[in-house]
């Protein structure tokens, strides 16, 4: 992993011309180390190099990596900008060598339990810091009603010291011992707060992170999340989860989805996120998600709305080992999914409801206007039979079909690689679906529709070998004689997958990757 990120900062200081030796070999930098690090496995390692371009103007280039477990996103920008200031007053808690009557102010005097956190009242500016190495049970983040930051000073919970993260594991309801609960809850108007590089497990009774509809400005960054019912549920607005590795969301207590989502300005980004799924009590057949959104509520007295979400963002994620990558039900403006890396999961990654799936008789259609799928590379699993409504499908009841003059849906810049198809039997939304600068790898039956006519192949379209790098080890980046290079329409972003500035030639390319 730090390997990776060295290389990526080297090709920057080589992309903005940094004056200094060079190795005539390579023809990059020669940087000379001032010093050597010991970082123990599974703790981040941060570093900066700084240098002088030809007109002796400062420059300055940093990262930090991941743990050296989690999938690679060379792009990730980490958590580092997140974190307060080393010298900022703070609150200890550390469960190993804690004790909660002590004042909590430093790491000698740091508090032992969770629960110690309640009994004070955070505002704009504090920060509170949890040892690495401690492991809290039967506890929860849940802080004392009125906590809030604010946007220029929010509240901040991260890790320090050395060692492993430090984790919540078979959380318990602050206020009742007896009841399986979440990780971090986040309760009414919570806001501005920042929670980052944690490992939450075995949350059973609820998601491991649980946002009320009233919190909002809430980061969830750098957090790992595994065998849990449910990764992250987010309500509310203005909420974001950033660099996590959210994993093997596969309890049966819960959903087995990664991240669940209703409301509105949320954004998901550099996240990677491994079989979410579980088996349903119901069944026993395998079910779940590595995001959905789901925007039908049942009020206490039973009757059911349909909050409006709008402005939600899923950009630049590695998803892998999933039955599908976003399942969607409910009302939504302005749902972008941009610059996502899709492999080795299920041959329809997008389930997207404009049936009723939720009720006996027809009760509710959804409505999806500005639905964008952009620069996304999409690999599909494999298999001998595969079946469904393909890898962009639009659920649909024959006899309730979608107005197309509200539900808008533009599909564009996607690598798609599969043996089964794009759009199955019917585009229930006409011309109102526009797709363009897409490219189709098909293998096998692979095939852009089973009904013909119902994806007619545009001419900005290219049906061909998408040439990556190298397939078979994972590496989904495109080769210099690639037909995606240069074959995109303008992106939505300015960097793809890894960083890479886009354009990196004379017109954007297709997929998630840049060739550079």
């Amino acid at each position: 992993m730090v390997s990776a990120r060295v290389f990526q900062v080297l090709t920057l200081a080589c992309m903005f011309g940094i004056a200094g030796q060079v190795d005539a070999a390579n023809d990059a930098p020669n940087l000379n180390p001032i010093g050597n690090r010991t970082v123990q496995a599974g703790s981040p390692l941060s570093f900066q190099i700084s240098a002088t371009d030809a007109n002796n103007d400062p420059l300055s280039f940093g990262t930090q990596s991941a743990p050296g477990h989690w999938p690679v996103i060379q792009g990730d920008p980490w958590t580092t900008a997140l974190r307060s200031h080393p010298s900022a007053p703070a609150y200890y808690i550390d469960s190993r060598n804690g004790n909660d009557s002590a004042n909590g102010r430093t790491p000698a005097t740091a508090w032992k339990t969770l629960d110690r956190l309640q009994q004070v009242l955070l505002g704009p500016g504090d920060v509170v810091r949890l040892a690495r190495d401690s492991v809290w049970s039967k506890q929860q983040i849940y802080l004392k009603t009125g906590s809030k930051g604010s946007a220029d000073a929010p509240i901040i919970i991260e890790a320090y010291g050395r060692g492993s993260a430090p984790t919540i594991s078979d959380p318990y309801a602050f206020w009742d011992k007896t009841r399986k609960h979440s990780c971090v809850y986040l309760v009414e108007d919570q806001s501005h707060i920042r929670v980052l590089e944690l490992r939450m497990t075995l949350a059973q009774g609820s998601p491991a992170v649980l946002m009320q509809k009233t919190t909002h400005n809430i980061t969830i960054a750098g957090c790992e999340i595994l065998h849990c019912g449910t990764g992250v549920r987010v309500e509310g607005r203005n909420q974001r989860v950033l660099s996590c590795y959210i994993h093997d969301i596969d309890q049966s207590t819960g959903s087995g989805i990664g991240i669940v989502f209703l409301g509105e300005y949320f954004e998901f980004g550099w996240n990677r996120l491994s079989r979410c799924y579980a088996n349903r009590p119901s069944d026993g057949k395998l079910d779940g998600a590595p995001f959905e959104f789901y925007g039908r509520v049942v009020l206490p007295s039973g009757e059911e709305v349909y909050d409006m979400s709008r402005d939600i963002v899923i950009h630049h994620n590695r998803v892998e080992e999933n039955l599908i990558f976003i399942e969607t039900y409910g009302d939504v403006t302005n749902l972008t999914i941009a610059h996502n890396l899709y492999l080795n999961s299920g041959p329809n990654p997008l389930v997207i409801h404009y049936d009723d799936c939720e009720h006996a008789t027809w009760t509710h259609g959804s409505t999806y206007t500005n639905f964008q799928v952009l620069n996304n590379t999409f690999i599909a699993r494999i298999d001998p039979e595969p079946g469904g409504w393909g890898m962009i499908g639009l659920l649909v009841d024959y006899d309730h079909m979608p107005d197309p003059a509200i539900n808008t849906m533009t599909v564009r810049n996607n690598v798609f690689y599969t043996n089964y198809t794009i759009l199955s039997w019917v585009n229930p939304l006409g011309a109102s679906l526009v797709h363009d600068h897409n490219l189709f790898h098909f293998v096998g039956d692979g095939r852009l529709s089973t009904t013909q006519g119902v994806w007619v192949q545009d001419p900005t379209e290219v049906i061909g070998d998408a040439l990556f790098v190298n397939a078979a080890a994972g590496n989904f980046r495109l080769r210099n004689d690639s037909p995606a290079r240069n074959a995109g329409a303008p992106s939505l972003f300015s960097v793809d997958l890894d960083g890479t500035q886009i354009p990196a030639g004379s017109a954007p390319d297709i997929g998630a990757y840049e060739f550079h």
